[in-house]
């Protein structure tokens, strides 16, 4: 599967930001988890996922029998107070009838921010550097970048 990335332009002041879903062909379940040469020795995870703070939870949950669940994928996430959108790599890992799932936090407000399926990207509003709020209609948007 292979990632695509929307480029969404502010109407006001033409500042882009990037909506981006999907993955790279290079991520496998072992290859996230799992060192290897290919990574410099270290699991992708650790350079796909910002927070020192869930990656050390990631690695300390698949130390004690948790696996990775298929699903893995960049994904956007929006911060409901800020009006701010985010790319961060979604995963989830359980182990018998436990799941986990990392918590990202807004860089501006600390708060939590939640996962948007690209179906649902219209029932949103982006706040603007320029202090413009408008709506991301993917179907507006120049055609999507692929890459994998």
């Amino acid at each position: 599967m292979s990632g695509i990335t929307y480029i969404i332009p502010c109407p006001q002041c033409g500042k882009n930001y990037e909506i981006t879903y999907g993955n790279s062909m290079i991520c496998t379940n072992r290859a996230l988890t799992v060192s290897c040469l290919h990574t410099g020795g270290r699991p992708l995870l650790e350079y796909l996922v910002k927070s020192k703070s869930i990656k050390e939870k990631t690695f300390e949950l698949l130390n004690d029998g948790y696996i990775l669940n298929a699903g893995y994928q960049y994904s956007t996430y929006y911060c409901k107070k800020c009006r701010k959108i985010f790319t961060r790599f979604y995963y989830s890992l359980s182990k018998n009838e436990n799941t986990w799932e990392p918590e990202y936090r807004c860089w501006c407000c600390k708060g939590k921010i939640a996962r948007i399926m690209q179906e649902n990207m219209n029932q949103i509003t982006v706040s603007c550097k320029c202090g413009h709020i408008f709506n991301p209609d993917l179907k507006m948007c120049p055609e999507p970048e692929f890459w994998s």
